[in-house]
Protein backbone atom coordinates (compact mmCIF):
# COMPACT_ATOMS: atom_id res chain seq x y z
CA UNK A 1 0.00 0.00 0.00
CA UNK A 2 2.63 1.84 0.27
CA UNK A 3 2.30 4.09 -3.10
CA UNK A 4 -1.26 4.46 -2.21
CA UNK A 5 -0.36 6.10 0.86
CA UNK A 6 2.24 8.38 -0.49
CA UNK A 7 0.10 9.58 -3.33
CA UNK A 8 -2.52 10.89 -0.84
CA UNK A 9 0.73 12.18 0.90
CA UNK A 10 0.86 14.03 -2.10
CA UNK A 11 -1.98 15.97 -1.61
CA UNK A 12 -0.51 17.43 1.75
CA UNK A 13 3.17 18.11 0.10
CA UNK A 14 4.78 17.28 -3.03
CA UNK A 15 8.16 15.64 -1.97
CA UNK A 16 11.52 16.74 -2.87
CA UNK A 17 13.16 13.55 -5.06
CA UNK A 18 16.60 14.56 -5.69
CA UNK A 19 19.76 16.07 -4.31
CA UNK A 20 21.21 16.79 -7.62
CA UNK A 21 19.30 19.01 -9.66
CA UNK A 22 19.95 19.05 -13.41
CA UNK A 23 18.34 21.07 -16.25
CA UNK A 24 18.13 23.69 -18.58
CA UNK A 25 16.62 27.44 -18.42
CA UNK A 26 15.75 29.79 -21.57
CA UNK A 27 16.36 33.16 -19.92
CA UNK A 28 13.57 35.38 -21.71
CA UNK A 29 13.77 38.83 -20.61
CA UNK A 30 13.32 39.00 -16.24
CA UNK A 31 11.86 36.49 -14.58
CA UNK A 32 12.53 33.54 -12.31
CA UNK A 33 13.38 29.72 -12.63
CA UNK A 34 12.67 27.27 -9.59
CA UNK A 35 15.69 25.20 -9.79
CA UNK A 36 15.08 22.74 -6.52
CA UNK A 37 14.15 22.10 -2.90
CA UNK A 38 15.86 19.68 -0.30
CA UNK A 39 15.48 19.47 3.53
CA UNK A 40 17.99 20.02 5.48
CA UNK A 41 18.88 19.01 9.52
CA UNK A 42 19.88 20.92 12.12
CA UNK A 43 22.49 21.55 14.60
CA UNK A 44 21.97 23.25 18.33
CA UNK A 45 25.61 23.73 17.96
CA UNK A 46 26.50 27.37 17.43
CA UNK A 47 27.84 27.92 13.55
CA UNK A 48 27.47 24.16 13.06
CA UNK A 49 27.80 23.44 9.53
CA UNK A 50 24.14 21.50 8.98
CA UNK A 51 24.46 21.00 5.14
CA UNK A 52 26.37 22.58 1.81
CA UNK A 53 24.43 23.15 -1.23
CA UNK A 54 26.59 24.18 -4.64
CA UNK A 55 25.86 25.69 -7.85
CA UNK A 56 26.88 25.80 -10.85
CA UNK A 57 25.83 27.51 -14.01
CA UNK A 58 26.82 26.91 -17.50
CA UNK A 59 26.29 29.06 -21.00
CA UNK A 60 27.71 29.16 -24.50
CA UNK A 61 29.92 31.85 -25.78
CA UNK A 62 27.67 33.41 -27.69
CA UNK A 63 25.16 33.41 -25.25
CA UNK A 64 27.14 35.18 -22.79
CA UNK A 65 26.45 38.73 -23.55
CA UNK A 66 22.59 37.97 -22.88
CA UNK A 67 22.92 36.12 -19.80
CA UNK A 68 24.12 38.74 -17.66
CA UNK A 69 22.13 40.15 -14.16
CA UNK A 70 21.52 36.39 -12.95
CA UNK A 71 21.33 35.69 -9.47
CA UNK A 72 20.46 32.66 -6.92
CA UNK A 73 17.60 33.45 -4.33
CA UNK A 74 17.01 31.12 -1.43
CA UNK A 75 14.55 30.31 0.69
CA UNK A 76 12.93 28.61 3.24
CA UNK A 77 9.57 27.06 4.73
CA UNK A 78 9.71 29.74 7.30
CA UNK A 79 6.23 31.50 7.31
CA UNK A 80 7.07 34.76 4.97
CA UNK A 81 9.95 33.02 2.40
CA UNK A 82 8.46 30.76 0.20
CA UNK A 83 4.78 30.70 0.82
CA UNK A 84 5.41 34.40 0.67
CA UNK A 85 6.50 34.76 -2.87
CA UNK A 86 5.45 31.44 -4.76
CA UNK A 87 2.52 31.97 -7.05
CA UNK A 88 2.13 35.51 -6.23
CA UNK A 89 2.66 38.52 -8.27
CA UNK A 90 5.13 40.35 -7.21
CA UNK A 91 8.14 42.98 -8.40
CA UNK A 92 11.99 41.69 -8.75
CA UNK A 93 12.41 43.81 -5.38
CA UNK A 94 9.51 42.19 -3.62
CA UNK A 95 10.97 38.69 -4.50
CA UNK A 96 14.91 39.82 -2.85
CA UNK A 97 13.63 41.28 0.09
CA UNK A 98 11.99 37.76 1.06
CA UNK A 99 14.96 35.74 -0.34
CA UNK A 100 17.02 34.28 2.83
CA UNK A 101 20.51 35.50 1.26
CA UNK A 102 18.97 39.29 0.67
CA UNK A 103 21.11 41.79 2.92
CA UNK A 104 19.19 44.55 4.63
CA UNK A 105 22.39 46.37 5.32
CA UNK A 106 23.08 46.68 1.55
CA UNK A 107 19.65 46.53 0.17
CA UNK A 108 20.73 43.66 -2.53
CA UNK A 109 21.33 40.23 -2.47
CA UNK A 110 24.64 38.96 -0.76
CA UNK A 111 27.32 39.14 -3.35
CA UNK A 112 28.33 35.76 -3.43
CA UNK A 113 25.16 34.73 -5.15
CA UNK A 114 25.34 36.71 -8.36
CA UNK A 115 26.44 35.27 -11.22
CA UNK A 116 29.83 36.24 -12.49
CA UNK A 117 30.85 34.10 -15.65
CA UNK A 118 34.00 32.77 -15.24
CA UNK A 119 36.09 29.65 -15.81
CA UNK A 120 38.80 28.55 -18.70
CA UNK A 121 36.41 30.11 -21.63
CA UNK A 122 34.25 32.49 -19.19
CA UNK A 123 31.03 30.68 -19.43
CA UNK A 124 30.77 28.67 -16.27
CA UNK A 125 30.23 29.99 -12.65
CA UNK A 126 30.13 27.81 -9.02
CA UNK A 127 29.49 28.72 -5.55
CA UNK A 128 29.40 26.19 -3.19
CA UNK A 129 27.62 27.27 0.73
CA UNK A 130 27.46 25.99 3.85
CA UNK A 131 24.15 26.06 5.58
CA UNK A 132 23.61 27.21 9.56
CA UNK A 133 19.75 26.42 11.16
CA UNK A 134 19.59 25.53 14.91
CA UNK A 135 16.17 25.39 15.05
CA UNK A 136 14.41 21.84 13.71
CA UNK A 137 14.75 20.99 9.74
CA UNK A 138 13.53 22.73 6.92
CA UNK A 139 12.82 22.78 3.46
CA UNK A 140 15.05 24.74 1.49
CA UNK A 141 14.34 26.26 -2.62
CA UNK A 142 16.43 27.74 -4.91
CA UNK A 143 15.59 29.89 -7.65
CA UNK A 144 17.70 31.58 -10.75
CA UNK A 145 16.46 35.11 -10.65
CA UNK A 146 17.37 37.86 -13.53
CA UNK A 147 15.59 41.49 -13.17
CA UNK A 148 18.36 43.86 -13.85
CA UNK A 149 18.63 43.09 -17.38
CA UNK A 150 16.55 41.79 -20.73
CA UNK A 151 18.14 39.24 -22.97
CA UNK A 152 17.60 35.38 -24.29
CA UNK A 153 19.81 32.84 -23.34
CA UNK A 154 19.98 29.51 -22.28
CA UNK A 155 21.87 28.16 -19.34
CA UNK A 156 22.33 24.87 -17.62
CA UNK A 157 22.09 24.59 -14.02
CA UNK A 158 23.57 21.96 -11.42
CA UNK A 159 22.22 22.29 -7.97
CA UNK A 160 24.11 19.52 -5.27
CA UNK A 161 22.62 19.48 -1.73
CA UNK A 162 24.22 17.60 1.07
CA UNK A 163 23.14 16.75 4.73
CA UNK A 164 27.18 16.72 5.89
CA UNK A 165 25.88 15.72 9.24
CA UNK A 166 25.29 12.14 8.25
CA UNK A 167 27.41 9.27 6.72
CA UNK A 168 27.84 8.71 3.03
CA UNK A 169 24.82 6.08 3.48
CA UNK A 170 22.72 9.17 3.65
CA UNK A 171 23.93 12.60 3.24
CA UNK A 172 22.50 12.68 -0.44
CA UNK A 173 19.15 12.78 1.37
CA UNK A 174 16.56 14.62 2.36
CA UNK A 175 15.51 14.48 6.26
CA UNK A 176 12.45 13.78 4.72
CA UNK A 177 13.08 10.94 2.62
CA UNK A 178 16.60 9.76 4.71
CA UNK A 179 16.46 6.26 6.02
CA UNK A 180 14.15 4.93 2.91
CA UNK A 181 17.21 3.03 1.33
CA UNK A 182 17.72 1.48 4.40
CA UNK A 183 13.94 -0.06 4.42
CA UNK A 184 13.56 -0.99 0.95
CA UNK A 185 17.31 -2.87 1.77
CA UNK A 186 15.98 -5.16 4.82
CA UNK A 187 12.50 -5.74 3.05
CA UNK A 188 14.38 -6.74 -0.24
CA UNK A 189 15.58 -9.05 2.08
CA UNK A 190 12.65 -10.55 3.98
CA UNK A 191 11.13 -10.73 0.34
CA UNK A 192 13.61 -12.96 -0.69
CA UNK A 193 13.25 -15.20 2.07
CA UNK A 194 9.40 -14.80 1.52
CA UNK A 195 9.69 -15.96 -2.08
CA UNK A 196 11.76 -18.94 -1.57
CA UNK A 197 9.26 -20.06 0.95
CA UNK A 198 6.20 -19.67 -1.08
CA UNK A 199 7.52 -21.58 -3.92
CA UNK A 200 8.71 -24.27 -1.60
CA UNK A 201 4.80 -24.30 -0.36
CA UNK A 202 3.52 -24.33 -4.20
CA UNK A 203 6.04 -27.64 -4.72
CA UNK A 204 4.40 -29.30 -1.73
CA UNK A 205 0.81 -28.30 -2.82
CA UNK A 206 1.86 -29.64 -6.08
CA UNK A 207 3.04 -33.03 -4.87
CA UNK A 208 0.07 -33.29 -2.63
CA UNK A 209 -2.67 -32.80 -5.15
CA UNK A 210 -0.94 -32.85 -8.32
CA UNK A 211 -2.10 -29.34 -9.56
CA UNK A 212 -1.78 -25.61 -7.94
CA UNK A 213 -4.66 -24.15 -7.13
CA UNK A 214 -5.49 -20.82 -8.98
CA UNK A 215 -5.60 -19.01 -5.13
CA UNK A 216 -1.91 -20.30 -4.36
CA UNK A 217 -1.12 -19.29 -7.94
CA UNK A 218 -2.48 -15.59 -7.36
CA UNK A 219 -0.72 -15.51 -4.39
CA UNK A 220 2.49 -16.57 -5.14
CA UNK A 221 2.57 -13.94 -7.91
CA UNK A 222 1.41 -11.16 -5.50
CA UNK A 223 4.44 -12.22 -3.41
CA UNK A 224 6.71 -12.06 -6.31
CA UNK A 225 5.67 -8.81 -7.14
CA UNK A 226 6.37 -7.45 -3.83
CA UNK A 227 10.46 -8.78 -4.09
CA UNK A 228 10.25 -7.18 -7.77
CA UNK A 229 8.90 -3.46 -6.27
CA UNK A 230 11.54 -3.53 -3.13
CA UNK A 231 14.22 -4.74 -5.32
CA UNK A 232 13.14 -1.83 -8.25
CA UNK A 233 13.32 0.69 -5.61
CA UNK A 234 16.35 -0.59 -3.90
CA UNK A 235 18.08 -0.06 -7.07
CA UNK A 236 16.92 3.70 -7.28
CA UNK A 237 18.26 4.90 -3.68
CA UNK A 238 21.01 2.48 -4.08
CA UNK A 239 22.42 4.63 -7.00
CA UNK A 240 20.85 7.23 -5.39
CA UNK A 241 23.21 7.16 -2.88
CA UNK A 242 26.18 7.48 -4.88
CA UNK A 243 25.06 10.51 -7.17
CA UNK A 244 22.21 11.77 -5.63
CA UNK A 245 19.75 11.26 -8.51
CA UNK A 246 19.35 7.36 -8.46
CA UNK A 247 17.11 5.83 -11.16
CA UNK A 248 13.83 7.97 -11.67
CA UNK A 249 12.02 5.64 -14.35
CA UNK A 250 12.84 2.63 -11.68
CA UNK A 251 11.35 4.81 -8.70
CA UNK A 252 8.34 5.14 -11.14
CA UNK A 253 8.21 1.44 -12.26
CA UNK A 254 8.50 0.08 -8.62
CA UNK A 255 5.08 2.60 -7.60
CA UNK A 256 3.42 0.93 -10.82
CA UNK A 257 4.63 -2.38 -9.88
CA UNK A 258 3.48 -1.98 -5.79
CA UNK A 259 -0.10 -1.07 -6.99
CA UNK A 260 -0.43 -4.69 -9.29
CA UNK A 261 0.50 -6.61 -6.16
CA UNK A 262 -1.84 -4.76 -4.42
CA UNK A 263 -4.60 -5.55 -6.58
CA UNK A 264 -3.78 -8.68 -6.58
CA UNK A 265 -3.44 -9.14 -2.77
CA UNK A 266 -6.95 -7.41 -2.89
CA UNK A 267 -8.68 -9.43 -5.74
CA UNK A 268 -7.47 -13.01 -3.76
CA UNK A 269 -8.96 -11.55 -0.34
CA UNK A 270 -12.29 -10.95 -2.33
CA UNK A 271 -12.29 -14.17 -3.86
CA UNK A 272 -11.91 -16.02 -0.12
CA UNK A 273 -14.65 -13.48 0.81
CA UNK A 274 -17.10 -14.34 -1.54
CA UNK A 275 -16.35 -18.01 -0.43
CA UNK A 276 -15.16 -18.78 -3.74
CA UNK A 277 -13.27 -22.83 -2.61
CA UNK A 278 -14.57 -22.21 0.59
CA UNK A 279 -18.21 -23.54 0.71
CA UNK A 280 -20.21 -25.02 -1.81
CA UNK A 281 -22.45 -22.04 -2.06
CA UNK A 282 -19.36 -19.81 -2.53
CA UNK A 283 -18.25 -22.18 -5.60
CA UNK A 284 -19.45 -19.32 -7.72
CA UNK A 285 -18.20 -15.58 -6.72
CA UNK A 286 -20.71 -13.85 -4.08
CA UNK A 287 -20.71 -10.10 -4.63
CA UNK A 288 -19.42 -9.61 -8.46
CA UNK A 289 -20.57 -6.31 -8.56
CA UNK A 290 -17.91 -5.26 -6.36
CA UNK A 291 -14.91 -7.52 -7.94
CA UNK A 292 -15.89 -6.11 -11.35
CA UNK A 293 -16.83 -2.83 -10.58
CA UNK A 294 -15.03 -1.44 -7.64
CA UNK A 295 -11.88 -3.26 -7.56
CA UNK A 296 -11.52 -1.50 -11.21
CA UNK A 297 -12.44 1.64 -10.07
CA UNK A 298 -10.09 1.45 -7.39
CA UNK A 299 -6.94 0.34 -9.30
CA UNK A 300 -8.00 3.27 -11.93
CA UNK A 301 -7.82 6.07 -9.59
CA UNK A 302 -4.44 4.44 -8.29
CA UNK A 303 -2.70 4.56 -11.50
CA UNK A 304 -4.47 8.32 -12.44
CA UNK A 305 -3.26 9.78 -9.04
CA UNK A 306 0.07 8.02 -9.85
CA UNK A 307 0.37 9.78 -12.64
CA UNK A 308 -0.87 12.81 -11.86
CA UNK A 309 1.57 13.37 -9.46
CA UNK A 310 4.54 12.69 -11.29
CA UNK A 311 3.53 14.58 -14.57
CA UNK A 312 1.18 17.44 -13.64
CA UNK A 313 1.94 18.53 -9.60
CA UNK A 314 5.07 20.87 -9.51
CA UNK A 315 7.45 19.93 -6.40
CA UNK A 316 7.45 23.78 -5.59
CA UNK A 317 4.29 23.82 -4.71
CA UNK A 318 3.24 25.06 -1.38
CA UNK A 319 -0.50 23.69 -1.37
CA UNK A 320 -1.70 20.96 -3.42
CA UNK A 321 -4.15 21.31 -6.49
CA UNK A 322 -7.81 20.88 -6.14
CA UNK A 323 -7.88 18.23 -8.55
CA UNK A 324 -6.05 16.28 -6.77
CA UNK A 325 -7.54 16.49 -3.37
CA UNK A 326 -10.80 15.60 -5.34
CA UNK A 327 -8.74 12.53 -6.72
CA UNK A 328 -7.10 11.25 -3.15
CA UNK A 329 -11.10 11.88 -1.50
CA UNK A 330 -12.71 9.26 -4.31
CA UNK A 331 -9.47 6.84 -3.82
CA UNK A 332 -10.40 6.84 -0.17
CA UNK A 333 -14.23 6.29 -0.83
CA UNK A 334 -13.65 3.63 -3.07
CA UNK A 335 -11.76 1.91 -0.23
CA UNK A 336 -13.32 2.40 2.13
CA UNK A 337 -16.57 0.89 0.27
CA UNK A 338 -14.04 -2.23 -0.47
CA UNK A 339 -13.51 -2.52 3.09
CA UNK A 340 -16.74 -2.48 4.44
CA UNK A 341 -17.98 -4.88 1.44
CA UNK A 342 -15.04 -7.46 3.15
CA UNK A 343 -15.97 -6.92 6.05
CA UNK A 344 -19.90 -7.74 5.23
CA UNK A 345 -18.66 -10.58 3.35
CA UNK A 346 -16.85 -12.62 5.81
CA UNK A 347 -19.60 -11.75 8.28
CA UNK A 348 -22.85 -13.13 6.23
CA UNK A 349 -20.40 -16.06 5.12
CA UNK A 350 -19.59 -16.69 8.76
CA UNK A 351 -22.96 -16.42 9.84
CA UNK A 352 -24.22 -18.93 7.06
CA UNK A 353 -21.10 -21.52 7.49
CA UNK A 354 -22.18 -24.37 9.07
CA UNK A 355 -18.56 -26.34 9.60
CA UNK A 356 -16.82 -25.07 12.32
CA UNK A 357 -13.09 -24.86 11.19
CA UNK A 358 -14.42 -22.80 8.28
CA UNK A 359 -16.69 -20.75 10.37
CA UNK A 360 -13.60 -19.51 12.39
CA UNK A 361 -11.64 -19.31 8.84
CA UNK A 362 -14.20 -16.38 7.96
CA UNK A 363 -14.36 -15.10 11.34
CA UNK A 364 -10.66 -14.73 11.71
CA UNK A 365 -10.29 -13.36 7.80
CA UNK A 366 -12.60 -10.50 8.72
CA UNK A 367 -11.07 -9.54 11.67
CA UNK A 368 -7.72 -9.49 10.55
CA UNK A 369 -8.11 -8.42 6.80
CA UNK A 370 -10.45 -6.05 8.20
CA UNK A 371 -8.39 -4.48 10.17
CA UNK A 372 -6.02 -4.52 7.62
CA UNK A 373 -8.15 -2.64 5.23
CA UNK A 374 -8.85 0.02 7.49
CA UNK A 375 -5.18 0.47 7.78
CA UNK A 376 -5.10 2.93 4.48
CA UNK A 377 -7.00 5.72 6.06
CA UNK A 378 -6.18 4.87 9.60
CA UNK A 379 -2.25 6.00 7.80
CA UNK A 380 -3.34 8.96 6.26
CA UNK A 381 -5.01 10.13 8.84
CA UNK A 382 -2.28 9.51 11.07
CA UNK A 383 0.42 11.39 8.87
CA UNK A 384 -1.55 14.54 9.03
CA UNK A 385 -0.35 14.35 12.68
CA UNK A 386 3.30 14.38 11.63
CA UNK A 387 6.02 16.62 10.40
CA UNK A 388 6.61 16.88 7.18
CA UNK A 389 10.14 16.28 7.36
CA UNK A 390 9.37 13.20 9.02
CA UNK A 391 6.21 12.46 7.34
CA UNK A 392 7.39 10.62 4.43
CA UNK A 393 9.99 8.19 5.92
CA UNK A 394 7.52 7.01 8.93
CA UNK A 395 4.89 6.53 7.53
CA UNK A 396 6.54 4.37 4.61
CA UNK A 397 7.91 2.58 7.33
CA UNK A 398 4.05 1.36 9.02
CA UNK A 399 3.09 0.70 5.61
CA UNK A 400 5.45 -1.68 4.53
CA UNK A 401 5.29 -3.53 7.65
CA UNK A 402 1.12 -3.54 7.79
CA UNK A 403 1.57 -5.07 3.96
CA UNK A 404 4.08 -7.87 5.03
CA UNK A 405 1.91 -8.85 7.96
CA UNK A 406 -1.06 -9.22 5.35
CA UNK A 407 1.30 -11.27 3.40
CA UNK A 408 1.85 -13.14 6.51
CA UNK A 409 -1.17 -13.87 7.80
CA UNK A 410 -2.28 -15.21 3.64
CA UNK A 411 0.88 -17.38 3.75
CA UNK A 412 -0.09 -18.73 6.78
CA UNK A 413 -4.17 -19.05 5.78
CA UNK A 414 -2.60 -21.07 2.21
CA UNK A 415 -0.50 -23.31 3.49
CA UNK A 416 -0.43 -26.96 2.25
CA UNK A 417 -1.51 -28.15 5.31
CA UNK A 418 -4.15 -25.87 5.87
CA UNK A 419 -5.29 -25.83 2.48
CA UNK A 420 -7.36 -29.14 2.37
CA UNK A 421 -8.81 -28.17 5.94
CA UNK A 422 -10.25 -24.58 4.94
CA UNK A 423 -10.72 -24.79 1.47
CA UNK A 424 -12.90 -27.04 -0.27
CA UNK A 425 -10.25 -27.44 -2.83
CA UNK A 426 -10.99 -31.09 -5.38
CA UNK A 427 -8.94 -31.92 -8.02
CA UNK A 428 -11.08 -31.82 -11.36
CA UNK A 429 -12.39 -35.49 -11.80
CA UNK A 430 -11.52 -35.75 -15.73
CA UNK A 431 -12.91 -39.14 -15.90
CA UNK A 432 -16.32 -38.50 -15.05
CA UNK A 433 -17.62 -37.64 -18.66
CA UNK A 434 -15.88 -40.93 -19.46
CA UNK A 435 -17.97 -43.07 -16.78
CA UNK A 436 -21.17 -41.73 -17.05
CA UNK A 437 -20.98 -42.25 -20.95
CA UNK A 438 -19.23 -46.19 -21.14
CA UNK A 439 -21.72 -48.64 -22.47
CA UNK A 440 -20.23 -52.47 -21.46
CA UNK A 441 -20.22 -54.68 -24.22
Amino acid sequence: MRSCVLLCLATLATLASAAVFTGTVHRKNSGFWYLGKFCFDYSKKQDSNVGTMQFTLTTSKQDIPEAQGLEILLYDDEEGSWDAVYGKHLTCDEWREKAKNYLNQSQDVDPRYKVVWGGADNTSWTQKTNLHQGVRPRFWYVVLSSCDQDGSAYVEYNVHFLNVLHSSWDEEFGMNEMGEQTIYLIFWIIYTGFVILQAIACVMFYRNQKYIHPLIKFFMASVALQFIYCFVKLIHYVKYVRDGQGVPAADIAGDVIEIIARATFVFILMLLASGWTISREGRGIEGRWAILILLPLLFLAWLIILIYSYVAVAPELVNPPSDVVNLQYFLLACWFLLAAWFIARCFFAWRAEDNPVKKRLFGRMGIVYGIWFLGLPTVVTFSLLLDPWVREKIVVSFDIVITLIGYICGAFLLWPSRAEEYFAIEKPNVMAGVIQHYEPL
